[in-house]
Order: structure tokens, then sequence, then C-alpha cells
């Protein structure tokens, strides 16, 4: 079986741009959810200055979930587009994963609250993103086999432009650092 990576580049939007998205995608077929992530920096290296996440996630009427999403290397933000190795556990309890992670010597570092709209179109996960403190967002995101990637990385940049995005501002920080920055927060 071929393991499959998550291709995402992700633009910041202004209202009018937001608008304009909604129209053009968001209309018909999409669902809304509200999620809450709490990320944490491990002690045996620093998950700030590597781009690695570790995250629990709850999602309106969903399981809870513990997330690693590995570092971040040069050919990605050379193409401006991320393509993590990404480890997703079932969780029952937020306060007992918490507890265990600090217990490890983790550091919790901050939550992260997103309004999405959720669509999947034209082989692609496309979500626009209302992050509390930062902004909005859109991002796509695109399943392609190691030997695919680079014909992934071009696919998104053309629906960007399609959408009369591609002038947009590229995001290369997750959430968790954009949220950071606007709270003062540093690590």
């Amino acid at each position: 079986m071929t393991k499959l990576n998550e291709v995402e580049i992700k633009v910041k939007l202004s209202e009018k741009d937001v608008r304009t998205v909604e129209q053009k995608l968001f209309e018909e077929g999409s669902k809304k959810i509200t999620e809450t992530d709490t990320y944490f920096t491990a002690s045996v290296r620093d998950f700030m200055e590597t781009n690695e996440c570790l995250r629990i996630r709850k999602r309106d009427g969903e399981p809870l979930e513990l997330t690693y999403k590995g570092k971040t290397t040069k050919e990605m933000r050379d193409k401006n587009q991320f393509w993590k190795e990404e480890i997703d556990i079932p969780v029952e309890n937020v306060e007992d994963v918490e507890q265990l992670l600090l217990a490890i010597g983790c550091e919790k570092l901050v939550t992260v609250v997103k309004e999405r709209r959720v669509k999947e179109m034209d082989g692609k996960k496309v979500t626009l993103d209302t992050v509390k403190e930062t902004g909005a967002f859109l991002e796509v995101e695109t399943e392609a086999a190691d030997r695919d990637i680079e014909k992934a990385v071009k696919d998104n940049k053309k629906f960007l432009e399609e959408l009369g995005l591609e002038k947009m501002e590229v995001v290369n920080k997750p959430y968790r650092d954009l949220v950071m920055d606007s709270k003062g927060i540093n690590h």
C-alpha cells in the first residue's frame, strides 16, 4: 500500500476574499465545524524550532485525537507547501492526555480555536478557516504519493490561480505559531 502525503498550501484572506471564496466554493456542499487544538512541545527538542506539531484536537461531534506532524524541510519552505508525516491517535479524555504529556516533560504552548468550512472537490480538501486572534485563511490540500508530490504542488497553485488568489500571501507558519505571535508569546 502506497503511503500518501497531504500536500498543503495556505493563504491569508482579506474580508473581501473570504466573501468571494464563500460564494465560489462554500455555498453548497460544505460542512462547518469548530476545532480546538492544544499544542505542546517536547523536552527533548524544541518543536517550534523544527516546526513539528504535537497537539490534542477537539472537534464538534467527533472523537478526540492526539496528532504528531513531522519536521518542515528546506524543500517544503522553498515550495511554500508542506507534506509531513502525520500520526493521529484517537484518545478518550483531554485531561488524561494533557497530564501524560506534562508528566513526560512536554510543555503546553497555546490553544488555537478555529471555525472551519470544509469541502472536498476535484480531488482536493479545501478549507476556509477563521482562526481566533489571527484572521481568515484558505487551505488547499491534495493527497499524493512521494513520486507525485511535485504534481500536487503545481495542482494546488493552479487551483489558487483559478480562484484568482495566486497573488495572496502564502502562509508558511502553522496556526499555532500565528496565534502565539498574535498573543506575544515567545518560545
